[in-house]
């Protein structure tokens, strides 16, 4: 696997500009929904409602409430799960509940991890881009087209609608260390030229938004949003967005395991039937009473 740290992605982030057209498209639910409706708002970043009351996010965007549908539900005080895997490491990933759970379907969460030049579905809510290119010189001074080392978009003031784009796995298998978290993770990269149709990279300001892919029919949470890569981390001005950039997902299937293990609510014993049930008691009391007397045998 590879390790990669904040020095190149150096930004946490994430919601999903696209490059075709004008960029002001894909705000409603595409024609095949991977499960729009469960993308929600959180503190003004992103998470994704699994079902039964759970939403999965991540860690820095913190266990707010979200607002789904235009809903706000309150989150449940204490319910909020870390997951460090492997031991001694802390994933930039939680789960937490919340209250009056919506009447909302349930995802299906990935098993197994994208391959590379798997087609995913990206949603997330964060800033729309200018219309128009910007070309920049290798020290970020704006110039024309046959100079320019970075093309890419500038921010579009205050626009932050839910948006939905595509791309294709680049790299899987990825440790990538912010802070003090390690999330293991898989990532796309923002293509001019021979992307896909809705080609979307993942922008500062809305982590915790969902990759989905689809696989023999089924649509699947495969990805949570969480950090961006940039090709030049130290100097890339902010609200800017260029080809070559990389979005980075924590990956669903590697902590599958243990997201079901804090979403599913343990088992209840079984009661006994009625009659199996008076016949335990009968015996014991038998049993008792056999004892006294072997104790007892003058009472």
């Amino acid at each position: 696997m590879a390790v990669l740290c904040a020095t190149w992605f150096a930004q946490p982030a994430q919601a999903v500009v696209i490059e075709m057209g004008d960029g002001s498209g894909n705000t409603s639910a595409p024609p095949d929904d991977p499960g729009w409706a469960n993308v929600g708002r959180v503190g003004g970043l992103t998470g994704v409602y699994l079902g039964d009351g759970w939403v999965l996010t991540a860690s820095h965007v913190t266990d707010g409430p979200i607002e789904l549908q235009g809903i706000t539900y309150q989150p449940v005080a204490g319910s909020k799960v870390f997951f460090q895997k492997p031991p001694g490491s802390t994933a930039d990933l939680i789960v937490y509940r919340i209250q009056g759970p919506p009447p909302l379907p349930s995802l299906v969460l990935s098993g197994a991890t994208p391959g590379v030049t798997d087609e995913v579905t990206m949603i997330g809510n964060g800033w729309s881009r200018q219309a128009g290119l910007t070309y920049w010189d290798a020290g970020w001074l704006e110039v024309s087209f046959p100079f320019a080392v970075y093309t890419g978009y500038k921010r579009l003031c205050c626009a932050n609608p839910t948006r939905w784009g595509t791309n294709l796995v680049t790299a899987t298998d990825l440790d990538v260390v912010i802070g003090a978290t390690t999330t293991r993770s898989f990532a796309t990269v923002f293509d001019q030229s021979g992307g896909l149709a809705d080609e979307a990279q993942a922008v500062p300001g809305d982590s915790g938004g969902a990759v989905f892919i689809k696989r023999a029919g089924q649509w699947q949470l495969a990805g949570i949003l969480f950090a961006m890569g940039s090709p030049d981390p130290v100097n890339q001005p902010p609200g800017t967005v260029v080809f070559g950039q990389a979005s980075v997902a924590a990956d669903v299937a590697f902590y599958h395991d243990e997201i079901l293990a804090a979403i599913t609510p343990p088992p209840v014993p079984a009661l006994p039937p009625p009659a199996a049930f008076v016949l335990a008691v009968a015996l014991a009391l038998l049993a008792r009473f056999r004892l006294r007397g072997r104790r007892h045998p003058t009472v």
